[in-house]
């Protein structure tokens, strides 16, 4: 390129500073947005399945009718499918987080932590103690309240209480993140379990298999495989979970919410485009006249379109490499707090090259395309009418315009008349600051679909505290016993238990929780989703599952025989409806008077809901707790139904404000378009102020014209992004509700984020319509009348 080129883009990005400023601010937004989304979700993605499968997960665990010896493992590992096998034991408890406050604790009995072959984990800090000692995942610190040195009392089914020495914390990645759901998660050793008061041998095998399996139908066809060897050797297993192999807990939410986000960051940069297409636009109509004394001179068409194009690729390397060096510290900032939230280690935030290079392309690619089309349409016009274009070209229609002229003032007519009047660049303005503005109510909208639907879910649950036994205790005990607490208001019997799938193949389920619920249940009612309610007979063996067991067992319908386990007995049932329930574990209900027949539990329960005096649950769960200890019931779980809908609603709310913050870049570009376009507005008309001064207008007038002119993109834009919020809001109620919930979010319109957007655009467009009329009434009507 000449020197000459050089110089008149020097002098072109001087003299439309501030314009370009915008074009590098709304694409170095763009470019952080998608860079950073994009590299974080990279490492994110490749960063928790290694850190996963560096713990050399089960591929499946065996559970075993009564306590294993380790001859097992020889005769597992002599099988040609098994890679490696380890015996493991699994208890559930509590442990007292404060005075009278339990939490769920999940103890893991391991042989010997520097052996581990399976499910393997790393201590951050501390070690393995010796006897009446326990070390707890990292992730369930804040859960535990406790730090190494502390004396941990814990409760397991004997019902003996202990004091455990915490000596360390490990990492293990195969496990959920313990804040999700109230959760603890222990390591003990052998003899630490004896102190406890169980025997001290392992009731379950877990295994890998040397042919990884595709999906969890093959890794089901291999573990009958080897069930079907074992049990022709005398062992008696009860069933076998196999969960997805090779796959992290929190695959599927990772991956649907980045692309809620990617697919979010892509409309940011192609919002930014537009705005570069449209200052583009404005930019070579000032220019027009140029353009055409330079093709006078001899200039070709290529080579009027090189300068502009080197003009585009100015802005583009400007704003590009600023984009992704901010995207830089954004992507390790959020990896390091979604990695932390997850639990699991980043051990390389690097994202590969090859990203880099296509986050590079597309970043430039995309806006450079979109500029190059006003390019190509205004270099391809003739001299003469080059020279002779003043700008005006694209009028409306004469007609309409007299028509409706009748009813209002000229000024406001010729108001109107200018916004319409470059039709390619008002759809353009309006269209995008329109998709910002909808992005943004939906965000909103999303957010309070949310807190609708929690709400509906909440409505439902009409109960202050949740109180589980291990075993079934009689009914009229736990009432002698409630009756006498005053701040108890009422209960509800239910029965519960343990049980599992058993399907016609002969795999298994994994282990779910079966409840039998009250004829006509006054704290907690089952809303259905599909199929029908449990029948109003009693005694008939209907099931009624939650959507989240459904979505674990697909091969589960409605309308079809199951066969449940309960105390290693087969049992006839059939499943006429699916319920949702918010944050519960996977659950099958059915009358309480089924329950009791099959499970021989006639007038007992372990499960019982309570309603307390002025929610004083606190002061309630100390006296329940002294109750239930005389009884000696063995107490699996006392919950607070408030904290667990808090646990719930915590899982979300870094979604939600996810989704806020992109609004956000979303909008602030819409709103960098609008002032680009409102500014090139100005400069094209300089003459036409110019001469409605020299014949008597006032520079109020001036100014009042401009800022209706704002004014009327930013309503119509307003009312477009009304329209294009309905389908973006449902669309994200769908994809987010069915991640979290299995389910759609109510679809809820927000009222404020809607009058929220109308006066920020209302109140952008007059403040960026303030600067060009101000400018516009210091210049004398000579310097107007020449201006270029």
């Amino acid at each position: 390129m000449t020197k000459r080129y050089w110089n008149k883009i020097k002098q072109d990005l001087s003299y439309n500073r501030f314009r370009v400023l915008l074009v590098v601010m709304s694409l170095l937004v763009a470019t952080a947005a998608l860079s950073a989304i994009s590299s974080s979700f990279w490492v994110l993605r490749s960063e928790m399945n290694a850190d996963f499968l560096s713990t050399n997960p089960a591929s499946a665990t065996l559970w075993f009718e009564t306590n294993t010896e380790k001859d097992i493992v020889k005769a597992l590992e002599s099988y040609p499918s098994v890679a490696q096998a380890e015996l493991r034991k699994t208890i559930e408890g509590r442990i007292e987080v404060a005075p009278h406050v339990w939490q769920t604790l999940i103890l893991f009995v391991v042989h010997d932590f520097n052996t581990l072959k399976i499910n393997r984990f790393e201590f951050d800090t501390g070690t393995n103690g010796e006897i009446n000692t326990v070390v707890i995942e990292r992730s369930c610190v804040t859960v535990a309240k406790a730090q190494i040195g502390d004396s941990l009392t814990v409760q397991v089914k004997s019902n003996k209480r202990a004091k455990l020495k915490l000596t360390g914390i490990v990492h293990d990645p195969a496990q959920a993140p313990g804040w999700m759901h109230g959760e603890v998660f222990g390591y003990i050793n052998p003899a630490t379990l004896k102190r406890l008061g169980l025997p001290p041998m392992e009731n379950a095998v877990k295994l890998t298999l040397k042919n990884a399996a595709k999906d969890r139908i093959e890794a089901q066809r291999q573990v009958l495989e080897i069930r079907h060897f074992l049990e022709i050797r005398g062992y008696k297993i009860v069933r076998a979970d196999v969960p997805p192999p090779a796959t992290h807990p929190h695959d599927r939410q990772l991956n649907a919410i980045s692309s809620i986000l990617l697919a979010f960051s892509l409309i940011i940069l192609v919002l930014s485009s537009v705005v570069i297409a449209n200052m583009m636009n404005g930019f070579l109509t000032r220019q027009i006249k140029q353009i055409g004394i330079m093709k006078a001179l001899g200039g070709s068409s290529s080579q009027i379109k090189a300068l502009y194009f080197l003009f585009i690729a100015v802005m583009v390397s400007l704003a590009v490499p600023l984009g992704w060096a901010l995207s830089f510290p954004i992507a390790k900032a959020f990896t390091a707090f979604v990695s932390n939230q997850l639990n699991f280690d980043i051990a390389n935030a690097y994202p590969p090259f090859y990203l880099f290079l296509l986050q590079t392309g597309v970043c430039t690619l995309v806006p450079f395309v979109f500029g190059l089309f006003p390019v190509w349409r205004t270099t391809k016009k003739s001299v003469l009418n080059a020279l002779t274009d003043e700008g005006l070209s694209e009028k409306p229609t004469n007609a309409f315009w007299q028509e409706i002229g009748q009813y209002m003032s000229r000024p406001l007519l010729l108001t109107l008349r200018n916004t319409f009047r470059k039709k390619s660049r008002f759809w353009l303005t309006m269209g995008s600051l329109a998709l910002g503005g909808a992005a943004f109510m939906a965000s909103f909208n999303v957010q309070e679909a949310w807190k609708s639907t929690i709400a509906e879910v909440e409505a439902k649950q009409r109960y202050d505290i949740d109180v589980k036994l291990f075993a079934p205790i009689s009914i009229s005990k736990m009432d002698t016993l409630l009756r006498t607490i005053p701040t108890i208001k009422n209960y509800e019997a239910w029965s519960s238990a343990k049980t599992f799938v058993k399907y016609a193949d002969k795999t298994e389920s994994m282990r779910y929780e079966l409840s039998g619920m009250p004829q006509s249940p006054q704290f907690y009612t089952p809303s259905i989703q599909e199929g029908k309610a449990l029948s109003a007979k009693p005694g008939e063996n209907e099931l009624v599952a939650t959507r989240s067991l459904l979505f674990l067992e697909p091969q589960l319908k409605v309308g079809e025989a199951v066969t449940l386990m309960i105390n290693n007995k087969a049992t006839s049932w059939r499943l006429v409806g699916v319920t949702y329930e918010a944050d519960a574990e996977p659950t099958f209900y059915t009358h309480k008077t089924s329950f009791d027949k099959i499970a021989n539990t006639p007038n007992q329960a372990a499960h019982f809901r309570l309603i307390t005096v002025e929610k004083r649950t606190d002061v309630a769960l100390l006296t329940i707790e002294k109750g239930l200890t005389k009884l000696n019931a063995s107490v699996r779980l006392t919950k607070e139904a408030h904290v667990l809908e808090q646990n719930f609603k915590d899982h979300f709310t870094i979604i939600i404000n996810m989704l806020l913050v992109i609004a956000f870049f979303l909008a602030s570009v819409g709103l960098m378009g609008l002032s680009s376009t409102l500014s090139m507005n100005v400069l094209e008309r300089m003459k036409e102020f110019g001469i409605m001064q020299a014949i008597g207008a006032t520079g109020n007038q001036i100014s009042r014209i401009i800022l209706i002119e704002g004014l009327i993109i930013s309503v119509l834009s307003w009312l477009l992004a009304c329209l294009i919020a309905l389908p973006i809001s449902f669309g994200m109620d769908v994809a987010i509700g069915n991640v979290g919930l299995l389910k759609p979010l109510n679809f809820v319109i927000s009222w404020l984020a809607i009058l929220g957007w109308l006066v920020a655009v209302i109140v952008f467009s007059f403040i960026v319509g303030t600067f060009p009329a101000v400018q516009a009434r210091r210049l004398s009507i000579r310097e107007i009348l020449g201006h270029e």
